[in-house]
């Protein structure tokens, strides 16, 4: 809008469609072709992020076990240490209260300990 002049319509902003209307059959076969000519785009991953696994675990005695869930402010992350009776690549069986517990070394964090008491 400039001061002093007539108010414009948005519609005449733009030039009128050169088309001229035709007829629904040939306008349907214009649109089937080029539905056919249309190239799917390829598929993304975005679940291939790894999480950290420290290298600490594979010798470690004593780990610590993150805290799942919503925590109040304030309070650890982890729990723990906790004695490692069993290792596997995916899963380490832990000894948790006097019975075992088996957990995914994605929540696992290596407890460094001065003196090897869990």
């Amino acid at each position: 809008m400039v001061f002093g002049k007539t108010i414009v319509l948005p519609g005449e902003f733009f030039e009128p469609s050169s088309q001229t209307t035709t007829d629904p059959s040939e306008f349907l076969l214009r649109l089937r072709e080029t539905f056919r000519t249309l190239k799917p785009t390829p598929a993304s991953c975005y679940s291939s992020t790894s999480c950290f696994v420290h290298t600490a675990l594979k010798t470690c005695s004593c780990i610590f076990v993150r805290v799942e869930g919503l925590k109040p402010s304030l309070t650890a992350p982890y729990q723990g240490p906790f004695e490692v009776l069993s290792k596997t690549d995916k899963h380490f069986t832990i000894k948790i209260n006097d019975r075992t517990s088996t957990i995914s070394i994605d929540r696992l964090k290596p407890a460094f300990l001065l003196n090897e008491f869990c």
